[in-house]
């Protein structure tokens, strides 16, 4: 990314590394698995994982085939598991709310859900800044 830096002027490391955090914070990225050939079995993964309602991971593989010529290697990649867009339900944001709501049906002990409530409660008289993420998201 320092070679990014000096071939163009408005690139900020600051904003780039916030949006590789925000990306990461909300499960958008594409894992690659680089194989010397892809197989079968890795293409049954990666269609299995592609169908899962997992954020926005997309799994992928690159196949990397080499050829030897008289004047060196070259290479030929191939990418399977490219992206097929999927329809996604907007996601609700969460609040106080809905986080106790979804711990009293979650949590069975009245003593743990109390000092949930306790904790929240301290965190936020401490004024420090609780948030939550989006209904559906672990």
């Amino acid at each position: 990314m320092e070679e990014a830096r000096k071939e163009e002027e408005d690139w900020s490391s600051g904003e780039f590394q916030k949006a590789v955090t925000d990306n990461l914070n909300d499960g958008r990225f594409g894992l690659f698995i680089v194989v010397d050939e892809i197989n079968e079995e890795l293409r049954r993964i990666i269609d299995f994982v592609n169908s899962k309602d997992v954020g926005d991971l997309q799994l992928h593989a690159l196949e990397l085939k080499y050829f030897p010529t008289s004047q060196g290697e070259v290479v030929l990649p191939q990418i399977y598991g490219t992206a097929v867009e999927r329809p996604r339900e907007p996601r609700e944001a969460w609040g106080k709310p809905q986080f106790f709501k979804r711990a009293e049906e979650r949590v069975g002990d009245a003593r743990t859900l109390m000092l949930l409530r306790d904790l929240y409660d301290f965190l936020e008289g401490a004024h420090f800044d609780v948030t939550f993420g989006k209904k559906g998201r672990i």
